[in-house]
């Protein structure tokens, strides 16, 4: 891998001039946001740089308006970004919990709340979606985070528009651990784990016997069954006897009614999916009622990283939805999960005192004058003294406050110096992976790379540098060196050096601990994860069209070999997809679908499942759909097969257990004719043969013999959970499988 992204990012000496200096440089080379991408990416950002990490090649920003004005309700995050191994600049985002200090400050006097100075705004003045839309009704929030919900709802006059560093500091030290989250294929980490308004379907849909009809349509054919058993009922009732006509009659007055009924519930669940209007029922990203918020109120702090060439991070050539090697999101991962620990370790490390004593008032200089003096002092004396007396005290006060500056200049240059060190790992704070679709490939591929303890150092030289340093017990201003001329040698010599370097580390055991534990995960959570794409190479026809596919890659890789599709089987989904700016609305470019099909399986390798054991991961959780026709379920259990070093697994497999007769003819078998039931009968049989089809008999077996969790059916979810309409059960136990594993 090449190291072009070391030379922006160089490390700095202890002074306070190349601390500068590097601030300017990191803003030279991260701040600036591609805009001719894509026509469909936002205006260029205007980021400002807060604070910057050398080791991880990060720097903190401050969002910009034109990215709050497209994302008015994302729970105002914090941005970062940082340059991955191939110099790309990838953006992340981080929700912090509330704190009791940034809530309460303006209502407090305490000396925590005192030092709180959180950018806040008044309620009345923030942005909000209306009572409709942004009103949350999902079951992952448990009743006593929805009692805290509502406390802090009532408490709060202000809404905190950017958190100070106090206020993260002390989340940090009060959080019970840090989850990443990772989105799918052509998505973005707003667009995928923060809610997004969707009216309640009109008919429940079961995947397993209607399969995935659209719900208008599924809804026409029930008023269409409905119908026909009331003419049915209508025709029977003409051949009963006279004494029934008085019943027959009312009978047909009630027909009408019912459709008229049955037609006003659709116009009314048509009119509650148009909204008002608002952000909201627009389909905007929510940070309410979100997955994001429902592990804040538990406790953890929550990070999203946009994959490269999504959302608003930078992609290979330029490009949108462009990816050079698939491997390269591993590694993308793999230094999020470094920027993190190193992020939490700053934070949790820094000392929640003041940073120098205040004293209330400067004491002022007695006046030494005598009764005598003063019976002969003259006006113009007394004011002559009273300046002097000011001027004294002026003074005073000027040398004390450059007193403090010196002070907060050593303490800030030691803290530079603690960038450059490797701080101590606190094994008792947990960090979790989350992934979806590709980013489950991504997480999964996260934790194998992690083994290959020369491949990470000679991808981040800087890291590389400081572990040198670290294992050697040198001071951090070797590591600063070390990490100076690792950088120049990886962009200057090439590879040659890092690997060298790399080699030299990784003969040392202690170099290898250390770098294993700034890895290490207590938990990763794959959802739907991309290992099975056979349905997509049977529809491309891959054994014939793979040959061209791959010279189109290696002349023109960035070309557009697809046609845009973004029909999912959710209809506002598939409008929430049209109307977001950074949604990927293109064709899938030629090296990426070689990438994408040629490469899903590879976490699933024998040797590759392998590599993860409990050093990389303590436990591990995934879930995906049986009838999931986007990537099929036996990847995934190929995936948990092989996963023999880990203990604390799980699989849940959703839909998976064959439709009850019963339970589908409880509804027309209430009312209906034995004309009705018989056809209903016949649909369940129907239902059943086409559930054997896509689940066979032998993949149920298997999924029992691996112990897997078949309690999820007859969910309305399709691939993407997180977007779907019972995918927030689903998510649910998400959440109570983290919080199980957490302190």
């Amino acid at each position: 891998m090449g190291n072009a992204a070391s030379s922006p990012l160089k490390s700095s000496s202890s002074s306070s001039s190349s601390s500068s200096s590097e601030k300017n440089q990191i803003s030279k080379g991260i701040i600036s946001s591609r805009s001719d991408s894509s026509s469909r990416l936002l205006p260029a950002l205007d980021w400002e740089v807060i604070s910057s990490d050398p080791l991880s090649r990060s720097v903190e920003l401050r969002a910009a308006k034109e990215d709050k004005a497209c994302y008015p309700l994302d729970g105002r995050p914090e941005h970062g970004q940082f340059i991955n191994s191939q110099g790309l600049t990838l953006h992340y985002y981080i929700w912090y919990p509330v704190t009791s200090s940034s809530s309460n400050s303006s209502n407090s006097t305490n000396s925590s709340s005192s030092k709180c100075c959180c950018v806040k705004k008044k309620r009345e003045d923030a942005p909000a979606a209306c009572r409709l839309s942004g009103t949350p009704n999902f079951p992952f929030t448990s009743s006593r985070s929805a009692q805290q919900q509502q406390q802090q709802q009532q408490d709060e006059q202000d809404v905190v528009e950017e958190l100070c560093v106090h206020c993260k500091r002390e989340a940090a030290k009060n959080s019970r651990g840090v989850v990443l989250l990772l989105h799918g294929y052509q998505s973005h980490s707003r667009f995928s784990w923060l809610r997004r308004y969707s009216a309640s379907p009109s008919v429940r849909r079961d995947p397993r016997i209607h399969g995935y009809t659209p719900h208008s349509a599924l809804d026409k054919q029930l008023l269409q069954q409905q119908q026909q058993q009331k003419e049915q009922q209508q025709e029977q009732q003409k051949h009963q006897e006279e004494e029934k006509d008085v019943g027959e009659q009312k009978t047909s007055q009630e027909q009408p009614i019912a459709v008229r009924a049955a037609g006003s519930t659709a116009a009314a669940a048509a009119g509650a999916a148009a909204g008002c209007g608002c952000v909201g029922c627009l389909g905007t990203p929510q940070y309410r009622g979100s997955i994001v918020e429902s592990l804040n109120l538990s406790g953890f702090i929550v990070c999203c990283l946009d994959m490269q060439s999504h959302g608003l991070s930078e992609g290979w050539g330029g490009c949108r939805c462009a990816v050079r090697e698939l491997e390269d999101l591993a590694l993308d991962a793999l230094q999020m999960l470094l920027v993190l620990k190193r992020k939490m370790l700053l934070l949790r490390s820094s000392s929640t005192s003041s940073s120098s004593s205040r004293s209330g008032g400067v004491e002022v200089p007695a006046q030494p004058t005598k009764e005598e003096q003063q019976l002969a002092a003259t006006n113009e004396q007394q004011e002559q003294n009273a300046k002097e007396s000011k001027q004294d005290e002026e003074d005073e006060r000027q040398n004390k406050q450059k007193d403090e500056q010196d002070g907060e200049e050593d303490k800030q240059n030691a803290k530079e110096e603690d960038k450059l060190c490797l701080l101590p790992i606190d094994s008792s704070f947990p960090f979790f992976i989350v992934g979806s679709s590709l980013g489950g490939w991504t997480a999964a591929r996260c934790m194998e790379t992690s083994q290959d303890t020369a491949l990470l150092l000679n991808t981040f030289p800087e890291l590389a540098a400081a572990v040198a340093a670290a294992a050697s017990g040198q001071p951090a201003v070797a590591a600063a060196a070390a990490a100076e001329s690792a950088a120049a040698g990886a962009t200057g010599g090439g590879a040659t050096g890092g690997a060298a370097e790399g080699t030299q580390v990784c003969a040392a055991s202690d170099a290898c601990r250390l770098i294993r534990e700034y890895f290490f995960l207590r938990g990763a959570v794959l959802l739907s994860p991309m290992f099975d794409v056979e349905e997509a190479k049977r529809n491309v026809r891959w054994t014939y069209t793979r040959p061209l596919v791959q010279q189109l890659a290696r002349w023109l890789p960035h070309m557009q070999i697809t046609r845009n599709k973004l029909e999912t089987k959710f209809e506002t989904e598939t409008e929430h997809r049209r109307r977001d700016p950074l949604y990927i609305h293109h064709g899938t470019r030629a090296n990426t679908a070689l990438q994408l099909l040629g490469k899903a399986e590879l976490p699933i390798h024998p040797e590759e499942t392998a590599k993860i054991n409990e050093k990389c991961c303590k436990s591990l959780l995934v879930v995906h759909n049986a009838l999931d026709e986007q990537c099929g379920i036996r990847g995934a259990l190929s995936f948990y097969k092989g996963l023999s070093g880990v203990i604390d697994k799980t699989l849940i497999a959703v839909n998976a257990v064959p439709p009850s007769s019963s339970n589908a003819q409880a509804e027309p078998a209430a009312g209906a004719s034995a004309a009705a039931a018989a056809a209903a009968e016949a649909d369940m049989a129907r239902s059943e043969e086409e559930f054997r089809q896509k689940v066979p008999l032998e993949l149920q077996q298997e999924l029992q013999q691996q112990h897997a969790d078949l309690s999820l059916n007859g969910l309305d979810v399709h691939h993407s959970f997180a977007s779907e309409t019972d995918g927030d059960l689903i998510l649910a136990k998400v959440v109570q499988w983290i919080d199980a594993r957490a302190p």
